[in-house]
């Protein structure tokens, strides 16, 4: 069973996780995109000099504010494409996983829908309004300005989800209690495999 959180950076994904963590009677791992951007060289992310190898933060000109987009160099596909295998190795471990991730990239989450085609995935939009967002990225103080806003126009677009989450309305225990009554009502996920669907129709 997969937990899949995906909104913008400072949505409050990690704090949702966490909580689920807590309140699941079984052991279960916390795995995302921080894990591994993180485990790099920070010469590699960022505004690194050398960043056009990984993950590289571009700055992009936006009349209302900051605005920055996430390339990935050939080290960071590679790097995205080892994560993806990792997290799938976790399930087929049968271990209980929740992802945080933002989903950026098309071709990731086109990786996603593949790997885990025969696994039930409880896909969950964590979406506060950008100006929240915004806020609490100026307020953690260890994220590049213009980064939610940046990935805000891209991780949610075109897809679908079995759960919604305002976080500017619910609480991370809130919003956890919420995904967890769905595991407890043993509700079929379905929007993972409706994305794929509308993937195969559309090529």
């Amino acid at each position: 069973m997969i937990v899949f959180l995906n909104g913008t950076s400072s949505a409050g994904k990690t704090s949702i996780a966490k909580k689920i963590q807590e309140i699941y009677p079984e052991p279960m791992l916390h795995m995302g995109m921080d894990h591994f951007f993180f485990s790099l060289h920070p010469r590699f992310i960022g505004h690194g000099e050398e960043s056009h190898l990984g993950y590289q933060f571009v700055s992009v000109d936006d009349p209302i504010g900051p605005k920055i987009l996430v390339q990935k160099g050939i080290y960071g596909k590679r790097i995205s494409r080892a994560m993806h295998l990792a997290l799938k190795a976790v399930v087929e471990s049968n271990i209980p996983l929740v992802i945080d991730d933002l989903l950026f990239s098309e071709e990731d989450f086109q990786d996603y829908l593949e790997l885990f085609k025969d696994v039930n995935v409880i896909f969950v939009s964590v979406k506060p309004p950008l100006q929240i967002a915004e806020l609490r990225e100026k307020m953690r103080g260890d994220r590049s300005a213009g980064l939610a806003r940046g990935l805000y126009e891209v991780v949610y677009q075109d897809r679908l989800f079995d759960i919604e989450i305002d976080t500017e309305k619910m609480s991370p225990e809130e919003s956890a209690q919420l995904i967890i009554n769905y595991i407890n009502a043993s509700t079929q996920p379905t929007a993972f495999k409706e994305n794929a669907l509308r993937a195969h129709l559309t090529r």
